[in-house]
């Protein structure tokens, strides 16, 4: 020991800091096991077999299909609706009449917000939409969990193309801050629920390459997240990692920015919109990445605020059907639609309750 005086003393210094990384962990396991919890029940057959494995985007829902959630908090029912999805994997968008024939086609992407997990099929954003924009065709491609990466595979690998060929389409991608993280295969999202999302990144090149799965594409990565993800010392303070950094907004930007230009390729005509939804933090990261870019902006942060109970359903995150009907108008002018009064489609009279209310 006196000879390797500096050896001893590492070796000490790593000991002390095992002894307090134990104790450490320990304790944040108490806490973390001593605080008080609401108790969260959801039910039906969205919880069971409504997620299927997909090969290209990971995963999706179950094709024609109606699927029954109920959601409680401490008793209380936050929601209990029915998901309804169409052949091709879209959640159905009831519309107030046939569509014009030569009416453009609406594309909504997104995750839960897009898809509208909490409300009915008449209730989400496209649906509110289509309610105030006859003509349209609108489908909804959004789907829970999803990331700015599954609207890029779908239309660049032909998914989209009987819809969109020789059309005039707009596309809107309602974007909140998470997606970054998903974009980018952040800790919490690949040992949760997305390790099979397509996983992207920019080369030296500054080009957009495509590396297989987040699980094909980084075995190691994967590994050291795994084992961090199960240290309370470190989750307690809700870190997820990487830490976000410019590098990861920009490759968020460029999917979208190449999801657009497939999209052009397809079409007869195209605009492709990022809808911020209002509750977005990170505008000033993510904005100046789409400097002379050909996606088109829609900033709704700030409509309504962040602990407005009223937009947000009791006791979960998500938007309330009153938060889409705010959305909703203002996505319209931005075309310069006006509402229409049509009479109810037949097979849905709660369209007319919806105009109304918008």
């Amino acid at each position: 020991m006196r000879e390797r005086p500096r050896a001893t003393a590492l070796g000490g210094a790593v000991v002390v800091l095992g002894v307090l990384a134990v104790v450490l962990e320990v304790a944040f396991d108490s806490i973390e096991a001593g605080k008080p919890r609401p108790e969260e029940v959801q039910t039906g057959t969205f919880t069971t077999d409504f997620f299927v494995d997909d090969s290209l985007l990971g995963y999706g829902p179950a094709h024609n299909y109606r699927a029954t959630s109920m959601k409680t908090i401490d008793g209380v029912t936050a929601y209990d609706v029915v998901y309804t999805v169409d052949g091709e994997g879209r959640r159905v968008t009831p519309a107030p009449a046939a569509p014009a024939p030569d009416g453009p086609i609406l594309l909504f992407f997104g995750c839960s917000n897009t898809f509208g997990e909490g409300v009915q099929d008449w209730e989400t954003l496209p649906s509110c939409v289509a309610a105030l924009a006859p003509r349209a065709t609108v489908y909804n491609y959004g789907f829970c969990g999803y990331g700015p990466q599954q609207v890029l595979d779908m239309i660049k690998n032909g998914r989209l193309d009987d819809v969109v060929r020789d059309r005039d389409v707009i596309a809107i991608y309602l974007f909140i801050d998470a997606h970054v993280a998903r974009a980018v295969g952040s800790m919490v999202v690949t040992t949760t629920w997305g390790v099979d999302m397509p996983h992207y990144v920019l080369d030296g090149s500054n080009e957009l390459k495509r590396r297989g799965s987040f699980r094909t594409g980084r075995s190691c990565q994967n590994w050291a997240y795994a084992l961090l993800s199960r240290y309370r010392t470190f989750t307690a303070f809700g870190r997820d990692l990487p830490p976000l950094r410019d590098s990861h907004f920009a490759l968020t930007a460029r999917i979208l920015e190449e999801a657009a230009g497939e999209l052009r390729a397809r079409a007869r005509s195209s605009s492709f919109h990022v809808a911020l939804h209002p509750h977005v933090r990170t505008r000033d990261r993510f904005l100046p990445h789409f400097e002379g870019s050909e996606v088109r902006i829609l900033d709704y942060v700030g409509l309504y605020g962040a602990n407005d109970e009223e937009y947000m359903i009791p006791g979960d995150w998500h938007p309330t059907p009153l938060a889409y009907r705010t959305i909703g108008p203002r996505s319209c002018a931005t075309w310069n639609w006006p509402a229409v009064n049509l009479p109810p489609n037949a097979e849905d009279p709660r369209h007319e309750e919806v105009r109304r209310q918008l």
